[in-house]
């Protein structure tokens, strides 16, 4: 495992809560109908999805393989419509965690996460 993998992955897994947090009011502010879709705490719910997306992502770069974060979107994607949740937002809250990262992540990792993200983004196309 390289360096880099190595410090994200465990930045990811200790901050996963707040960068979630942040992305979750970021895309409740940008997409109010978004926090209809997922019940009562809208904040909680979705700041618990990404954190959930974090995770996946943190144990995707531990392994080197950004496909098993694409993967676990997709199949977070694809249980999240089968409850009626609108793919759209689920991609939004995506991008919203993508510019949480790019803005509090140190620069050497920066890249990193956005080509993971961006792979899992592409999924959505």
């Amino acid at each position: 495992m390289n360096d880099a993998s190595i410090f994200l992955s465990t930045l990811l897994n200790r901050g996963n809560r707040a960068l979630a947090g942040y992305a979750a009011a970021e895309l409740l502010d940008s997409h109010p109908r978004a926090g209809s879709a997922l019940g009562a705490d809208a904040l909680s719910s979705w700041q618990n999805w990404l954190a959930s997306r974090l995770e996946e992502l943190a144990a995707a770069l531990a392994a080197e393989d950004a496909r098993i974060f694409a993967r676990e979107v997709g199949w977070a994607r694809s249980l999240a419509s089968a409850r009626g949740v609108p793919s759209e937002y689920l991609r939004s809250g995506l991008e919203c965690l993508r510019a949480v990262l790019t803005r509090e992540l140190p620069e050497s990792v920066r890249a990193l996460a956005d080509e993971s993200l961006g792979a899992a983004l592409d999924s959505f196309d």
